[in-house]
């Protein structure tokens, strides 16, 4: 049976950045992969799309690093089962593995929802997801993608990229509307149109065959934890494993970052919160004593000349003291309470953006601000 120091199950973001933390730290590390490849930059995906990267152009690290570095990655193997009394965890190809530490980073799998009028409805999450999309919306000529979040409108863009008509479907009236007001929301979408992208908003799938059918059809409407494994552990679980700020779990010496992992209530499964997780997880593993801070979630999106940055939690704003501006090229919101500044949306000026976000960071005090100018100007 072979034993190890640190296993760390999952080798996406979280994974990863656990891994290249504990370097140096711990004397051995494994690293189970549940794909046939070598970790790569998920973000990079629709370049494999738009540009017909292959895998050898968006991995993190070759194979020659790991050897140097002494991590045993495992790849196309499953956790079946983690056994947290005996420090075991069973593989599906019936292997077991001793541990001293465990850092879960399972990382999570598309939601999965049927589509009027497709007769297969793909998704996007791994680089075999990406050459299936890629073949299909070739043959059949044009996609249809289902979802109007940052996913969804980058992987449209990729598309028409690669010279594929593209068109998004969404329930809502506007896009991006966990990141965006309606009003910006609306925005964003005219300025897609005007780029080829197409969005048909509060839509009723059933009465769209004309368009589906024929249609590559692709959801991006979220993500569930990959968590099966664990259902007979005795961890604590919610929407994810429930961590503290060392990001441990209920059970000692079993860690959990990224997609699986769930700190003060919240999951949002975004790459730099999962970096930043997984170092965490990894230096507390190692035996330092690290915490985590809530990180603000600032997703930011970039396709062909439109920029947009959003940064804390615009879909709960208060309407009592918003400030926004709009002309044809840009579009500005700022969310003040208690003379802070707590949301902030740009669309048109990154830089802009990246002040705010900085203003919320810091927690920068306005004191009862009357414009959004007065608050622009103490930047």
């Amino acid at each position: 049976m072979k034993s190890v120091q640190i296993l760390i199950i999952g080798s996406g973001p979280a994974g990863f950045s656990a891994a290249k933390t504990a370097l140096g730290k711990a004397n051995n590390m494994t690293m189970l992969n549940n794909e046939s490849y070598l970790p790569y930059y998920r973000t990079r995906l629709n370049e494999v799309i738009a540009n017909n990267k292959s895998i050898d152009n968006i991995l993190i690290k070759n194979s020659d690093w790991y050897k140097e570095n002494n991590i045993d990655i495992i790849t196309s193997v499953i956790a079946n089962n983690v056994d947290t009394d005996n420090k075991l965890v069973t593989l599906n190809s019936g292997e077991k593995i001793k541990y001293e530490k465990l850092i879960i980073s399972s990382g999570s799998t598309p939601n999965k929802i049927k589509i009027p009028h497709a007769s297969e409805v793909l998704s996007l999450y791994s680089y075999d997801d990406a050459l299936k999309i890629k073949e299909m919306s070739k043959n059949k000529g044009r996609a249809f993608i289902v979802g109007g979040g940052i996913l969804g409108i980058e992987l449209a863009h990729a598309l028409i990229t690669s010279g594929i008509e593209a068109s998004i479907g969404i329930i809502l009236e506007y896009p991006l509307e966990r990141q965006l007001d309606k009003i910006g929301g609306l925005f964003l979408k005219d300025k897609l149109d005007k780029i080829g992208i197409k969005i048909y908003n509060n839509s009723n799938f059933e009465t769209m065959g004309d368009l589906i059918e024929g249609s590559c059809v692709i959801t991006t409407v979220g993500v569930k934890p990959n968590l099966n494994f664990l259902k007979n552990t005795n961890i604590s679980i919610n929407r994810g494993i429930v961590v503290n700020e060392h990001m441990e779990s209920s059970i000692p010496d079993v860690y959990a970052c990224g997609d699986v992992a769930e700190f003060n209530g919240k999951n949002p499964g975004l790459i730099n919160i999962a970096n930043k997780q997984g170092e965490i997880a990894a230096l507390n593993a190692c035996g330092e004593k690290a915490s985590y801070t809530e990180i603000v979630p600032s997703p930011i999106l970039k396709v062909s000349g439109i920029s947009i940055i959003s940064c804390g939690d615009i879909e709960h704003i208060s309407s009592s003291n918003i400030f926004r501006f709009q002309d044809e090229m840009k579009y500005i919101l700022c969310s003040i309470k208690d003379d802070k500044l707590d949301a902030a949306a740009v669309i048109g000026d990154v830089n802009l953006g990246m002040k705010l976000k900085k203003a919320i960071d810091t927690k920068k005090t306005f004191s009862s601000p009357k414009s959004l100018n007065e608050i622009l100007n103490s930047l």
